[in-house]
């Protein structure tokens, strides 16, 4: 007895332990001073409410990439009260209250405690490492933004959807009310959280009718309840859903879905077809084959589970005769985030976008895993399936992180912030042109100085190609009727973005000096890191 008890205690602190080190890669963001760029438009729109004393809504009437961004994402107050409240209540600086690491920090903790109550203890440090190590998961989900509330928020809900409809077998009248209190917060931060939320809700309903069981009569119940108040919240209340029909045409979509398959087949044939382009360079052959192999895992197992659930309906009367309450519940949780994975994937691909990668696929898998690999032949891939997941995730993430930074970029707030504020002390009007990183901190200062209605401020987007051709640069910048182009020193040895998905621009190396030695581009400030030039001839 004495034995058992000792060991309990040392498994205990080994897991205390793990989930802590997988803690370490949010607080190494915080370090690093690493906000994603969407972050500053939350940013501006709460230094716009302390100016204001309320919530604007759609401040910016200048036209520029960052404003209209700001303006969509205005209609969200939750996020921009929240941000405000903190900075009013710690007295820091806005700045340095969306710095704070608490979304990535509660989102490994919540993902343990999602599989405790899944599986053993095994199951919860495995889903906390995935949290915790999946690189550009942690870079755009530690700091406080609109998107990582969102998602936490949606986390939450899950964990306790897995507490009271897995776990324990019930609902409590307060369960429903916090639901429904964390629902109405996420439509107020994060659409795309808000939306898949209700694809979840909608999928456990849909699953809970095909059951029998008196249980499943009474999630159904509660289930529908959520996906009722959630479609009317989202169709009722939420800006997007106007925004949406306001543009939505049959020629943009038939546009995006051209935009979308070109794009996969880009992928296929390696030729650039479509309008945007890869998201991120692989510098490292290995990290491509190691993505590869980690989605071909996850989803020969999601393929196959899939498979031995539609076995399983065809040979019983009840669809879940052979497993019991908890893995019934735990099944259709796993097929309600695949689900929610389609509607993502169609949300994406209407953009034009590829979003394949999702934190949940894999803990779809072992959870589907968990609950169809039971036979003993099935047994060595029950268990050694998350430890596979594990080890490709920390693979990568020692591979990926010195790169993936980029994307998101490390400090620049130091960097950027003694240009920006030169801009908006020194210009009065006029547009700008950078990367996505630079572009959104020069936002920030700029709206923060009262510039943000005089100074447009944008993104190369598709545009980050044609820094390699300065004949034709002058030409697309002078159409886009930008006034300023501003370079980083930066841009000599790391990847241009053109956008926070992408395109993105192999480093120029010496061709950044070559911008002085053009007639159409004047250098009127340079400290050392960024460079601001003057459009036109000189």
């Amino acid at each position: 007895m004495y034995v058992s008890v000792k060991s309990l205690q040392m498994f205990t602190i080994l897991t205390f332990c793990i989930v802590g080190i997988s803690l370490i890669p949010s607080l190494l963001v915080f370090t690093y001073n690493i906000i994603e760029p969407f972050t500053n438009s939350v940013i501006a729109l709460a230094k716009e409410t302390q100016f204001s004393g309320h919530i604007p809504f759609e401040p910016y009437t200048t036209y520029g990439y960052w404003q209209v961004h700001a303006n969509s994402i205005s209609a969200r107050g939750g996020i921009i009260s929240l941000v405000t409240i903190l900075s009013v209540v710690t007295g820091l600086p806005i700045y340095t209250v969306c710095l704070m690491p608490l979304p990535g920090i509660m989102s490994v903790i919540l993902a343990y405690l999602i599989g405790r109550r899944l599986g053993a203890r095994l199951t919860g440090v495995v889903f906390a490492v995935i949290m915790g190590f999946s690189t550009f998961h942690v870079l755009t989900e530690t700091s406080i933004g609109y998107q990582s509330y969102g998602n936490l928020l949606q986390l939450i809900i899950i964990f306790i959807i897995v507490l009271c409809y897995i776990d324990r077998g019930k609902w409590s009248r307060s369960d429903v009310l916090v639901v429904s209190l964390l629902f109405w917060a996420c439509s107020q931060a994060y659409y795309t959280a808000e939306f898949l939320t209700i694809a979840i809700f909608l999928s456990i309903t849909l699953f809970s009718f095909k059951n029998h069981s008196k249980y499943d009569t009474n999630a159904f119940k509660v289930m529908s309840y959520f996906t009722l108040l959630g479609v009317i919240i989202f169709l009722g209340f939420d800006f997007i859903t106007y925004v949406f029909m306001r543009n939505m045409s049959i020629g943009v979509l038939a546009n995006a879905l051209v935009n979308y398959f070109s794009y996969l087949i880009s992928l296929i044939t390696r030729e650039s077809t479509a309008t945007l382009g890869p998201s991120r360079p692989y510098t490292n052959p290995l990290i491509k084959y190691l993505d590869m192999t980690f989605n071909v895992l996850n989803w020969m197992v999601i393929v196959v589970c899939v498979s031995l659930y539609l076995k399983n309906v065809r040979k019983t009367t009840k669809s879940h005769a052979r497993l019991t309450r908890k893995e019934n519940s735990a099944n259709i949780l796993a097929f309600s985030l695949l689900f929610a994975f389609g509607t993502r994937l169609l949300i994406y691909g209407l953009l034009g976008k590829i979003a394949i990668g999702w934190i949940y696929v894999p803990i779809i898998t072992i959870i589907l895993a968990q609950t169809w690999f039971v036979t003993r032949k099935h047994n060595l891939i029950k268990y050694i399936m998350p430890l596979l997941i594990v080890v490709i995730t920390l693979l990568s993430f020692s591979l990926t992180w010195t790169e993936t930074i980029s994307i998101v970029g490390v400090d620049y707030y130091h960097k950027v912030n003694p240009c920006a504020s030169w801009i908006a002390n020194i210009i009065n009007s006029g547009s700008l042109v950078s990367s996505n990183q630079i572009s959104a901190q020069i936002f920030g200062v700029v709206a923060e100085l009262g510039k943000a209605n005089s100074i447009s401020v944008n993104e190369f987007g598709s545009d980050v190609g044609n820094l390699n051709n300065t004949s034709n640069l002058y030409n697309v910048l002078v159409t886009r009727g930008y006034s300023y182009l501003i370079l980083a020193k930066m841009f000599e040895n790391q990847p241009i973005y053109g956008g926070f998905w992408g395109p993105y621009l192999q480093p120029l190396g010496d061709k950044l000096e070559s911008f002085d030695n053009y007639i159409y581009f004047s250098r009127i400030y340079d400290d050392g890191m960024l460079m601001v030039h003057k459009i036109g001839r000189k």
